[in-house]
């Protein structure tokens, strides 16, 4: 039993590309490009089709279509809409995003700024899977 699940771990691992970390700060600079320019089918083009995305505040896992209506939320309801003060820091797998999500609620004026810590796992050159780390007090998402 046991040699079969690692001989399974041996194919899967085998089908998985390692990103350079050149690589992934480019997936990074396009992900944080598409965010702030609105771009919907660039953000869809970047995720992987099993993409999942994890907000610490509800513990919801988000599969890619919650995840773009989210994003779509955003270039909807949100005006002025930048990431701000940002910080990339490439890791084995992945990045990690020190930010300020900062924009204007169409709806009231309002003004939202967010500070997030976000943790990007990244697989064959597309994201796979995104943790935020943000207070929801600040501005969050509303559930999709």
């Amino acid at each position: 039993m046991h040699t079969r699940i690692m001989q399974r771990l041996a194919v899967c691992m085998s089908m998985t590309s390692v990103m350079s970390k050149d690589e992934i700060m480019e997936l990074a600079s396009e992900l944080r490009r598409a965010f702030q320019e609105r771009d919907i089918n660039a953000i869809r083009n970047l995720y992987g089709e099993d993409v999942v995305v994890w907000h610490n505040y509800d513990q919801i896992e988000r599969d890619r279509e919650q995840s773009l209506q989210s994003a779509q939320w955003v270039v909807e309801e949100m005006a002025e809409f930048n990431i701000d003060d940002c910080e990339i820091f490439p890791i084995e797998g992945g990045y990690i995003q020190q930010c300020v999500f900062r924009g204007v609620y169409k709806s009231t004026g309002k003004k939202m700024e967010t500070h997030a810590m976000i943790r990007i796992h990244c697989e064959n050159g597309k994201v796979s899977r995104i943790e935020d780390y943000s207070d929801p007090a600040q501005g969050a998402v509303p559930d999709i």
